[in-house]
């Protein structure tokens, strides 16, 4: 099955917590535990890719200091050169945030509904895990 993405959630860390989570306290096949692992070095690879995107794309639109690097206010902000600069450099970042990475699973991990995960970790997770009902 495949599993979409938003590159927006890969970016948070409550995201890695959760799926770090995920594999600490779930038991799952072992054929699933390959593929999630599998998938999740997939993601971290394609996180460390957008990281540096996102590094590239406020390169080209801040001010930079004399080192190259983007130059920061007091309250560590970057500085643009005017407000268009800043608004295309939002506009680049969300472009790619809102772009989606699809991964590989032949089945969820199954959560079942009497066991606990918290709201923020059935989010974050999404098409990773399925809750069913304990037969």
């Amino acid at each position: 099955m495949d599993i979409k993405i938003k590159n927006g959630i890969i970016l948070k860390p409550e995201f890695v917590n959760a799926v770090q989570n995920l594999l600490q306290t779930r038991r799952m096949p072992a054929k699933t535990t390959i593929e999630v692992n599998t998938a999740i070095d997939e993601l971290a690879s394609h996180s460390a890719t957008l990281k540096k995107s996102r590094k590239d794309i406020v390169l080209r639109h801040c001010v930079k200091d004399d080192a190259g690097e983007p130059k920061v206010d007091e309250r560590g902000n970057y500085v643009f050169p005017d407000d268009a600069a800043k608004q295309e450099c939002g506009k680049d970042l969300r472009d790619i945030e809102n772009e989606y990475i699809t991964v590989q699973l032949t089945e969820s991990v199954i959560i079942y509904d009497d066991e606990e995960i918290s709201p923020i970790e059935l989010r974050l997770l999404g098409g990773l895990v399925e809750v069913k009902e304990r037969s």
